[in-house]
């Protein structure tokens, strides 16, 4: 298994000199290959996450037998740090529990009747989009986040990729509806503008952004291996022209405090009074004499 991830930082990160250290800024990368791993996202995962008090909500994910989570994500996550894990399946939730994981069953509508604990990272992992508000519950991780230090982790599926338009229309055959069963769930779709526009009229701000594809190839009969190997390639070929058409993204935001908020918008305000004086005195200079040629535009 193989996997490609484009970084987009948009801000600082928290350090810097970590994250490109741990994940190299080239335009591609290939960062491993390995049975063990189940999901592109877990090298990003483990960079934001080892050593830390994390929250993962939504921990047990999709599994077909239940022995699998012996080396799911959340197992793993919780070998590398103080990691607490949260969902509503019950069976998944007593497994982790009986291999000594500190995992509760919860429904992520109701998070803020979790113990008020600081976490280090909030990760959120292929569930916002199943999420009925997802607004409403992101404003809610605020109070378990780390004030200035704490990070929330969004992971999801990307709406520009390719194979998802397919998902969003309604099943026409039985095969068709097992196979597209977790995503005809779906409540929305997000691309990284809409994701980070949620984001921030929730009251976060974009630290990164990564664009996470993952390609499996299996050998289940010779035509689908065929289906696999030229989805392959064209994954491979438009991944190559626009990142941005990854099969998921991965965003990191840090929550925005009430001072920070009012300083950005009081910045908003000063720089479009300055504009406004600056188109006013070009338009007397029009009226004076020649245009000067100089164009002002707003921020």
């Amino acid at each position: 298994m193989s996997w490609d991830v484009h970084r987009q930082v948009t801000a600082s990160a928290a350090d810097p000199q970590a994250v490109q250290s741990a994940l190299p800024s080239a335009r591609r990368c290939n960062v491993g290959r390995s049975d063990q791993l189940s999901s592109g996202k877990w090298p990003i995962l483990a960079h934001y996450c080892t050593g830390r008090r994390v929250l993962d909500i939504g921990c047990i994910g999709d599994y077909t037998a239940i022995e699998e989570l012996a080396d799911s994500q959340f197992a793993r996550l919780a070998a590398i740090s103080d990691a607490t894990g949260v969902d509503i399946n019950t069976a998944g939730v007593d497994y982790l529990c009986s291999m000594g994981l500190d995992c509760r069953v919860l429904n992520a509508v109701d998070i803020e009747t979790l113990d008020s604990e600081s976490f280090d990272i909030v990760f959120v992992g292929d569930l916002i989009e199943h999420l009925p508000n997802p607004g409403d519950f992101l404003k809610k991780l605020r109070q378990l986040v780390k004030p200035r230090t704490g990070l929330v982790l969004i992971a999801t599926n990307n709406a520009l990729h390719w194979l998802n338009p397919v998902g969003m229309m309604p099943p026409r055959t039985r095969e068709q509806r097992c196979s597209w069963d977790s995503r005809g769930q779906h409540t929305m779709w997000f691309c990284s503008v809409t994701l980070r526009n949620l984001m921030r009229f929730a009251g976060y701000r974009q630290q990164s952004m990564f664009f996470v594809t993952s390609w499996h190839v299996f050998a289940a009969s010779d035509w689908w291996h065929l289906q696999r190997k030229c989805r392959l390639a064209i994954e491979r070929v438009l991944f190559r022209v626009n990142p941005e058409l990854a099969d998921a993204i991965f965003g990191v935001y840090q929550p925005v405090d009430e001072f920070d908020d009012e300083t950005e918008r009081r910045i908003h305000e000063e720089r479009w009074h300055e504009n406004a004086i600056k188109r006013e005195e070009a338009k007397a200079a029009d009226q004076d004499g020649p245009s000067s040629g100089i164009c002002v535009v707003d921020d």
